[in-house]
């Protein structure tokens, strides 16, 4: 029976790693390129702000509300593959943008919209997998899994965010992206069945359950705040840490095309800089991570994300930028690892999928906002005072984080 479960276990990583693989070649198609694309299509500063915000705004207000409908079902493989799907048809719809609307001056706000509505779905699909692969991988190989998956994940995109660039620049506009948010289709459908051939683990009924384990409700949530103090102290410090590392969103873009100019190739090419120094830096964070634990780590890799904007500031040239990016794989790396490994290990097992959607609806209602604070502090600003003060954000949530981490250790000691 053990020998089984380790076979289970194996199959189930290796297909994971897999999966992750395939959804790091199809979002290489898409993501680095969605501000750029908005840019060309003649996008407004607000419409550039609202790529970040408006799809956070969805998840806030979708994100709860079903994943109720989510941890009713306790065999979610299904669930969870049906969303992807539906997520990943914003692929073919942006593909398809400049067919659907004729008119040029409607496709920057269409294309937003696209984006932003493709996280009903996608956003659902990120708590029903972070719950499912809570179940599928055990805490003792979770940390190394995950870093397996997210080292392949970045090595796998460096080749292909490169080559998309390449493509995109070399052919008119949008024929270039058309193309390439194609391929990112067929590469998600891809993605999506190997996701599909992980073995779910068995439990005592697989049929949906008619009433919610868990209730939404005030009472409900001021009982599980005094149960679980942890949790909301590491959820408050994580909601302040995304307020700033959420700001900078539209600043980088900004910096990069219209500060620095920007192409298309060298926006892929920072992705690259930053895949290659990811490669080697998550599992040196996942050994340190299951040494000091997951919690102390995340306090160092934040710190570092919140000096990221400072340096961002001294790069005048395309090629400081890029070697800034090699620097800052390794803190998102951190970052990235150590969030998802902390909040599944902090959430209350028995409502899980519960308390990972607290989590990231709260990190979803920063997001509204950030990226328009962003743009609010670079027109009033400029760019870069408004990059030093998304640094001093991100710092007061890394020391926020620290603080929690300090203060679980010493509960910890006064219980012991």
């Amino acid at each position: 029976m053990p020998q089984q479960h380790d076979e289970i276990l194996a199959h189930n990583i290796r297909w994971n790693n897999i999966n992750g693989v395939l959804n790091t070649l199809s979002q290489n198609m898409l993501s680095p390129f969605t501000g750029i694309f908005a840019i060309k299509l003649g996008a407004s500063d607000g419409l550039i702000a609202a790529l970040s915000s408006w799809p956070a705004l969805v998840s806030l207000v979708t994100m709860i509300p079903g994943a109720r409908h989510v941890d009713r079902y306790p065999r979610q493989k299904r669930l969870v593959t049906i969303l992807a799907l539906l997520n990943r048809l914003v692929f073919l719809l942006v593909a398809l943008l400049p067919v659907l609307v004729r008119d040029p001056k409607q496709r920057p706000i269409v294309f937003v919209s696209m984006i932003a509505l493709a996280n009903v779905p996608g956003a659902l699909a990120n708590v029903a997998w972070q719950s499912f692969m809570g179940k599928v991988i055990p805490p003792a190989q979770r940390g190394m899994a995950f870093a397996k998956r997210n080292q392949l994940m970045s090595l796998c995109g460096i080749g292909a965010s490169l080559l998309a660039g390449w493509i995109m620049d070399r052919l008119a506009f949008p024929i270039g992206f058309q193309i390439m948010f194609f391929v990112g289709f067929l590469l998600a459908l891809l993605e999506i069945a190997a996701l599909y051939q992980t073995i779910e683990p068995e439990t005592s009924n697989s049929r949906p359950i008619k009433t919610s384990r868990f209730a939404f409700s005030w009472e409900a949530l001021v009982a599980g705040i005094r149960s679980h103090k942890g949790y909301w102290l590491f959820a408050s410090a994580s909601l302040l840490f995304h307020l700033g590392w959420q700001m900078g969103w539209p600043l980088y873009t900004k910096y990069q095309v219209q500060v620095l100019g920007a192409s298309t190739t060298w926006v892929s090419l920072f992705g690259v800089c930053q895949s290659i120094s990811s490669v080697v830096a998550y599992p040196i964070w996942a050994k340190l991570a299951d040494r000091y634990g997951n919690q102390r780590m995340l306090s160092f890799s934040t710190m570092g994300m919140a000096v990221t904007p400072l340096l961002y500031v001294i790069c005048t040239r395309l090629w400081m930028l890029a070697l800034l990016c090699l620097v800052i794989g390794v803190s998102v790396a951190g970052t990235v690892l150590l969030l998802l490994n902390t909040l599944l290990e902090i959430c209350p097992e028995e409502a899980r999928t519960e308390y990972i959607a607290y989590h990231n609806t709260a990190t979803n209602a920063t997001a509204v906002v950030a990226p328009y604070i962003g743009i609010f502090l670079s027109t009033a600003s400029g760019i870069r005072w408004a990059l030093v003060i998304t640094a001093f954000a991100r710092g007061l949530g890394a020391a926020a984080l620290a603080l929690v981490y300090r203060l679980g250790q010493g509960r910890a000691t006064q219980r012991s």
